[in-house]
């Protein structure tokens, strides 16, 4: 993750820490280049990424999200 994407996640995670019910979806995006196959994995690559930082960096509970590759 790119820094500036890390200091948006870290202010998605101090939001959410004032909340006690809520859900998380990832969505994971590529351009249009290379072959749909490649694209749906890196797509799914890049949601995972976010997926790790929250749940690692911030203890956001696993159940709480939902990724999806687009």
């Amino acid at each position: 993750l790119s820094k500036e994407a890390s200091e948006l996640l870290d202010g998605l995670a101090e939001r959410m820490g004032q909340h006690h019910r809520y859900l998380i979806e990832v969505q994971g995006f590529t351009d249009s280049s290379g072959s749909q196959t490649a694209n749906l994995a890196l797509s799914r690559r890049r949601a995972d990424a976010v997926v790790r930082y929250l749940t690692l960096q911030h203890k956001v509970p696993l159940h709480r999200i939902t990724v999806i590759g687009l």
